[in-house]
C-alpha cells in the first residue's frame, strides 16, 4: 500500500481488481477527476495499472481524464492537443474494452461503452464535429444513467455530460433563463441524486451542482 499522500477523503468506488494498490490508486484518480485535475488523475490511473495491468476501469479513467471536460471543452484543444490526444485516447479505449471482456462488471463494461462516442477516430475535426461528439456522449450517458439511475457516480457522470453540451453557457446572465442545452436536465438529475443515501458526501455531486447553479439567478441554492 502507498503511505504518504494527499488526504482526498474516504470516498471509494469499488472496481474489479484483486490488487488493493490498484483500488487505492483508482480511487485517487477518480477523486482527482472529480476535482477537475485531469493531469494528476491520469498519473493515478497509470499507477493503478502498474499493480494490475488488466484493470479495465483504470484504462477508462485515463481515457476519460485525457478528454474534454467542463473546464476544457473540445474547442479549447488546439491542433497539437488533438494530434497528441486523440490517437492516444483511442489506443487506451481499445485497452479498456479488451480488459473489460475478461475482467469487469456489467456496470464497468457499460460505462466504457458509453465513453466511446465521446472521442473522434481522426485528428482533424471541426466545430460541428465537436457538437456531434458532445451530443453522442450525452445520449450514451443518458442510456447508461437510465439503467443505473440509483448509482450516484452514474448520475454525476451523466450530469457532467449534459453540462459539457454548453460549458460555461448554462444560463443567460441578463434574463436568468436556462439556455444551456442540458441545463434543466442536469439540474433535475443532480437534485434527484441529492435525495439518495450518501449524496451529501459524494465528492462531485455537490461540485457539479455548484458549477451548474453559480451563474443562475439563484446561486445560493448550491
Amino acid at each position: 500500500m502507498s503511505d504518504k499522500y494527499y488526504n482526498l477523503g474516504d470516498y471509494q468506488r469499488q472496481i474489479t481488481t484483486s490488487s488493493p494498490d490498484t483500488q487505492l490508486w483508482f480511487d485517487r484518480g477518480l477523486l482527482w477527476t472529480y476535482c477537475f485535475n485531469p493531469s494528476e488523475a491520469i498519473n493515478c490511473f497509470k499507477k493503478a495499472l502498474e499493480h494490475d495491468a488488466k484493470c479495465a476501469m483504470a484504462y477508462w479513467g485515463i481515457a476519460f481524464a485525457s478528454g474534454p471536460n467542463y473546464n476544457k471543452a473540445w474547442h479549447l484543444f488546439d491542433p497539437s492537443d488533438l494530434q497528441n490526444t486523440i490517437p492516444y485516447i483511442n489506443e487506451i479505449m481499445e485497452q479498456a474494452k479488451l480488459a473489460a471482456t475478461h475482467n469487469a462488471t456489467q456496470f464497468e463494461k457499460d460505462l466504457i461503452d458509453a465513453l466511446a462516442p465521446r472521442f473522434p477516430k481522426h485528428v482533424t475535426i471541426d466545430e460541428q464535429d465537436f457538437h456531434e461528439l458532445n451530443f453522442a456522449y450525452a445520449q450514451a450517458m443518458r442510456s447508461f444513467y437510465e439503467k443505473y439511475s440509483n448509482d450516484l457516480d452514474a448520475a454525476a457522470m451523466f450530469a457532467d455530460a449534459l453540462m459539457c453540451l454548453s460549458p460555461r453557457k448554462l444560463w443567460d446572465l441578463d434574463t436568468g433563463e436556462a439556455i444551456g442545452l442540458g441545463t434543466v436536465e442536469a439540474r433535475n438529475v443532480l437534485e434527484v441524486a441529492f435525495t439518495k443515501p450518501g449524496a451529501n458526501r459524494h465528492p462531485v455531486i455537490n461540485h457539479l451542482y455548484i458549477h451548474l447553479m453559480e451563474m443562475s439567478p439563484y446561486p445560493e441554492v448550491a
